[in-house]
């Protein structure tokens, strides 16, 4: 309950935090989940059918102008699908780039959604 009341650009922090202290599969894979959930609220949701390849192909033209900067939605789905379905433990520097792209999200949505459509989606991103 107290997580539910807990808003805005840090809102996240905890989880954060937490996130970096699993070891490098489990943080992918909650990553992974965690940027998905983000996605969904941006009107991305990923299909049940759909492979991580495969929705990074369909949404990336749209998702990336929100990640722009950071990584790209198909770093994040390539990075997942090895890891989960290869055992290809992720490295240090792409986990980091990963985990640090959440706050470029929040304010490349804040630039590209304008400020009103911005303030409707600001507690649930």
């Amino acid at each position: 309950m107290a997580r539910s009341l807990k808003k805005g650009p840090f809102a996240d922090e905890s989880l954060m935090k937490k996130i970096e202290a699993m070891d490098s599969m489990s943080q992918i894979r909650e990553l992974f989940g965690f940027y998905m959930k983000k996605f969904k609220r941006l009107g991305w949701a990923r299909k049940k059918s759909e492979t991580p390849a495969e929705y990074a192909a369909r949404s990336s033209a749209e998702l990336n102008r929100y990640m722009a900067g950071t990584c790209s939605v198909s770093q994040i789905a390539d990075t997942f699908s090895d890891a989960r379905y290869g055992g290809i433990e992720p490295s240090f520097e792409t986990l980091s780039s990963i985990r640090e792209a959440y706050p470029q999200l929040l304010k490349n949505c804040r630039k590209q959604l304008g400020f009103v459509r911005y303030a409707l989606k600001y507690y649930f991103l």
